[in-house]
């Protein structure tokens, strides 16, 4: 047997209903402790367990109590007070918690009625009182049921207070008891701090708690958000502690929410409105909704704690506009979610997307399914925008149902066409609410169509067969049956078809139309020509198109003297879309030459054509060898052939050749002369003082041999082989100032004298040429004077041009019987220097021409001498022809010395002081460049720059710091140097100006500035902006 003993300070809130436990050997029990608290702590009960067998053991309990839960308030009826069901408690309009409503920024103010009976204290008692009874005690009261009578209550509330006398002393209890009032959320909730419940002697306190009186206390509310506030108010005195729960649902200002709908007609479109239920109690939402087309449930639960969406459906039967509101009444709270809608329905989308193939010239029927989803019989009006689509022009459909409607389709002219096709509901004309803004259009339904018009039998079919690389014609009669003038367009299909657009034929009359085939590659293909009119519709012909390998295209025959050449062009063309590379065979190359330059292939851009030049150079007089064939091939384009012929014609006269020379002198000139022949031969030359042109059998002549002489030991029967060469040289040697002429004439004879043909033996004629020779004596020259002297200042630049004569023999080309112009193609030029200096001379030739008289040739030259330091040397013009002709023109280049770019002053305020000045500089191009500064020879050492040598960073930078240093050592006297900076292809001058004290008042800074110079300076700017090369980025100045 054991006994145990219950130790507390606090009125014995811990109980127990055994006093002893009685345990067997190895058994164990639980003993049962109750804790009733009546105040909010931590408890502790210690637990003394006696047993004489096994000694005395003690259990320390300890229990925390928690604020008591939330008692019952009295309310009135307020505007700002929301009942809800499951929220009253009993009877006599007491409620488990006070729920405010209002809106955001709205002050609510309510008078709290509180009970001045706790019962929920009340209850405590009496069932504590219960624990405390003894057995025949607490039988006895049950069988009186006073279990619960306010004297159990009395007796157990007198034992707590003799407990807390120690608590109570001073306090007057006559006007009531004083309770501490506190808020959980005091920044939205406002009570008093303080709150006094009256005892009244005359009423029994310990009456029914719901029929006691109440004390009022005013509350108020302010929240700046939207949302559900909760907070508890607890009220504590020295004999209870009680809690009150108050509640506030804050909605906006506006008290609705628009939402916009906006959906094809027949097709629905759903919002889901999400509520979110953050109580522990299950919500139920009734909807009321208005506006034609929305549809929603009727219900909606939200369990608690959960969140949950309403599904909101527009779904217009026509084009409409329609306003509604749906409002959500919340049963559990009382608000009302209010949503202004609004739904705009849009013409429909298409009901089917139909595909129909059509021959042209017949008629095609499809059967449509025409739905009707309104509630009314509806008479649908048939729109279509393609002319080629009859049926009836109206349809009746039932409501909920579809209609058969039967489409024709006849087209005229072959093709695509697309459209659609709509059934509109008659007299119907659009409902309007003014008041509500609704707009109600109306019904349609509609198809869109895409129809395949594909050509019919063609009235007559043509073959056409052309070579590639050539055109045909093919020639179609066309008649107009009718009596007005008709129009037909004109459609080819074919890539290497062409022909006009239209053609307009008059009333019973017969056209005929003319299309082109031109065959870029061999093959088989098919074409086709389609007449379109609005009148009579559609008729084509179709065309079988065959292109066979081309056949050898024939340039006319090229004509040339013996010894000159003649030009011809082939033209190659390129029908394809992509970049051909042709390669050309040449079966004469002896008489025939390509300008192909040094290219194997020809390149021809897609859809182009360009011109490949031929050279003729006959070898014989006549027709004979003289015909070559030309085979063009490439991956993309069949081979083909071109076949030129030429015919070798008599020399003619040649150039006149011209030689100068003083009087009393000789001046001597070399012409080469080539056999033109396959065949070897002997050459006789003669002078004439005669113009052979005059004698028809060329006799030579005997000029003055003191005048114009041949400088041959052999001048007759000089054997020469095929394509050989003979230079003959010529001398001039004038007495007096007469101009000369003479004639030489190089005859040429073949050693195979005969030749064989089908017409027998035939002897080879003499061939002859005529060199016309002019002499023009000149006086002897007083000095030896250059061509042309080009002098520019150094940093600058001059263009210059002038005229040289080339004397001499200068051959040229021969077209036909007339003495080609000079091409500018055939010289080049430049610029040899006798001494080792930098190139700053450029030499071009801009245009020439030929004295037909003399046969000088003249030619124009442009220099352009950039120096960029000062120098003076001779230079010689070198002229070259192709031929390797050369003349040498002797020239005196000069560049003077430079203007400066700048002045730099700078003064010392105390004699023997160093000034400094420094300034930035920038490369005139893009990249770094080399430098080196340094002061000219014979300058001061009073004078010194840093850095001597560098990098110059590249234009638009900050440049490179240059740094000039100024020490005077003599008093009194100015002190001048120039200062020389020098990159690749530029150099800066720069005059530096030193003064000592006494010539300048004494500043108060030391630092030197860089003033401008007081002298007229060319603006260089200017001179270069006149120079088109230079205007935009060229350091170099220009002076003309």
């Amino acid at each position: 047997m054991k006994r145990w003993q219950e130790r507390d300070c606090d009125g014995g809130e811990f109980i127990s209903t055994v006093s002893s436990v009685s345990l067997k050997p190895g058994q164990s029990d639980i003993l049962n402790l109750h804790f009733l608290p009546f105040c909010p702590g931590v408890k502790y009960c210690a637990v003394l367990l006696i047993c004489p067998q096994v000694g005395d053991m003690v259990y320390m309990v300890k229990a925390t109590a928690d604020l008591p839960l939330p008692s019952p308030l009295r309310v009135w009826h307020s505007s700002n007070i929301f009942f809800i069901p499951g929220n009253s408690v009993g009877s006599g309009g007491c409620v488990s918690a006070l729920r405010l409503r209002c809106t955001v920024g709205q002050t609510c103010e309510e008078l709290i009625r509180l009970p001045l009976i706790n019962s929920s204290w009340e209850n405590a008692l009496a069932m504590w009182a219960q624990h405390r009874m003894t057995a025949i005690e607490l039988q006895r009261r049950m069988l009186t049921y006073t279990l619960h009578s306010s004297s159990v209550r009395a007796s157990m509330a007198a034992c707590m207070l003799s407990k807390k006398q120690s608590q109570m002393r001073g306090v007057d209890y006559k006007k009531g008891v004083v309770y501490s009032v506190e808020v959980s959320l005091p920044r939205y909730f406002t009570v008093p701090s303080t709150v006094t419940m009256p005892i009244k002697k005359e009423t029994n306190i310990w009456k029914n708690p719901a029929d006691c009186d109440c004390v009022e206390i005013p509350l108020r509310f302010k929240a700046d958000s939207v949302g559900q506030f909760s907070s508890q108010i607890v009220l504590k005195s020295c004999f209870d502690t009680r809690v009150y729960v108050m509640e506030a649902l804050v909605t906006s200002p506006g008290g609705s929410v628009h939402l916009d709908f906006s959906s094809p007609a027949q097709h629905s479109v759903t919002q889901d409105i999400p509520l979110h239920n953050e109580t522990h109690q299950d919500w139920t939402l009734k909807a009321e909704l208005c506006g034609e087309g929305f549809y929603g449930p009727n219900v909606l639960i939200v369990p608690a704690g959960t969140r949950a969406c309403y599904p909101l459906t527009f779904h217009p039967s026509a084009q409409c506009v329609v306003l509604g509101k749906l409002c959500l009444h919340n049963n559990y709270n009382g608000v009302d979610h209010v949503f202004t809608i609004r739904g705009v329905g849009e013409r429909p989308l298409p009901v089917e997307h139909i595909v129909l193939r059509c021959p042209v010239g017949e008629t095609t029927h499809r059967q449509l399914s025409v739905p009707n989803y309104s509630q009314n019989t509806l008479t649908l009006q048939v729109v279509t925008d393609l002319s080629i689509i009859s049926g009836n022009s109206s349809t009746k459909v039932k409501p909920g149902q579809s209609a058969l409607y039967t489409l024709a389709v006849l087209p005229r002219k072959q093709g695509g066409l697309s459209g659609c096709l709509s059934f509109v509901e008659i007299d119907h004309t659009d409902e309007r609410d003014a008041d509500k803004g609704n707009i109600v259009g109306r019904y349609e339904v509609f198809y869109t169509l895409e129809i395949l018009c594909e050509p019919g039998t063609p009235v007559n079919t043509f073959d056409v067969q052309c070579i590639v690389q050539s055109s045909v014609a093919i020639e179609i009669p066309v008649r107009n049956p009718g009596g007005e003038l008709l129009i037909l367009n004109v459609d080819l299909e074919g890539n290497d078809l062409c022909g006009a657009d239209w053609i307009l034929i008059p009333p019973q009359e017969t056209l005929t139309y003319k299309v082109t085939f031109s065959p870029a590659k061999m093959g088989k293909s098919r074409g086709s020509v389609v007449f379109q009119s609005e009148q009579i519709g559609e008729f084509w012909y179709q065309l079988e198109l065959y292109a066979v390998p081309s056949a050898v295209v024939t340039l006319p025959q090229a004509c040339c003297p013996l010894g000159k050449w003649t030009r011809q062009s082939i033209t190659v063309v390129n029908p394809t879309a992509d970049t051909v590379e042709v390669t050309v065979f040449n079966s004469n190359p002896r008489n025939y030459t390509l300008e192909l330059g040094s290219e194997s292939t020809l390149t021809v851009e897609p859809h182009s054509a360009t011109q490949l030049g031929v050279l003729f150079t006959p070898s014989s007089i006549g027709e004979c060898n003289h015909g070559a064939k030309m085979t063009f091939t490439c991956p993309q384009l069949p081979q083909w052939c071109v076949l030129l012929f030429g015919n070798g014609l008599m020399p003619r006269r040649e150039e006149p050749l011209s030689i100068s020379c003083t009087v009393g002198s000789s001046e001597s000139v070399t012409i080469r002369f080539t056999n033109p022949t396959e065949r070897p031969a002997t050459l006789g030359i003669t002078l004439t003082d005669k113009d052979p042109s005059a004698a028809p059998d060329c006799l030579p002549g005997t000029p003055d041999k003191d005048v114009f002489s041949l400088l041959l030991s052999q001048a007759d029967g000089i054997q020469i082989s095929e394509g050989g060469s003979l230079d003959v040289p010529v001398v001039f040697a004038p007495k007096s100032m007469d101009p000369q002429q003479s004639w030489l004439l190089i005859s040429m004879k073949p050693l195979n004298a005969i030749t064989s043909g089908k017409r027998g033996r035939k002897k080879l004629t003499t061939i002859c040429w005529i060199y016309p020779l002019c002499g023009i004596p000149v006086s002897a020259p007083v000095d030896n004077s250059p061509l042309c002297v080009v002098q520019c200042e150094a940093g600058c630049q001059l263009e210059k041009k002038f005229d040289v004569q080339l004397t001499g023999y200068v051959p040229g080309a021969q077209t036909g019987n007339e003495v080609s112009n000079v091409l500018v193609e055939d010289f080049q030029c430049e610029v040899c220097y006798e001494s080792e200096i930098e190139d700053c001379l450029t030499a071009s030739i801009e245009a020439g021409r030929r004295d037909h008289e003399t046969g000088v040739v003249t030619l124009t030259i442009n220099l352009i001498h950039n120096p960029v330091k000062q120098c003076r040397c001779s230079a010689i013009l070198v002229v070259q022809h192709v031929s390797g002709q050369m003349w040498e023109f002797s020239l005196d280049v000069i560049a003077t010395e430079p203007q400066v770019d700048d002045v730099i002053d700078t003064d010392v305020t105390e004699f023997g002081k160093t000034s400094a000045l420094g300034f930035y500089l920038t490369s005139t191009t893009r990249r770094p460049q080399p430098f080196t500064a340094a002061f000219q020879p014979g300058t001061s050492n009073e004078f010194a720059v840093t850095p001597t040598s560098g990098m110059l960073p590249p234009v638009d930078s900050s440049g490179a710091l240059i740094n000039v240093f100024f020490t005077p050592t003599v008093k009194n006297k100015r002190h001048n140097a120039r200062l020389t900076i020098q990159a690749s292809g530029m150099q800066w001058m720069y005059d530096v100006r030193g003064v000592t004290p006494p010539l300048f008042a004494s500043s108060p800074n030391d630092a030197s500035v860089l003033r401008p110079t007081s002298e007229q300076h060319p603006n260089f700017v200017a001179r270069n902006l006149r120079i088109p090369a230079l205007a935009n980025s060229s350091p170099l100045k220009v002076r003309r």
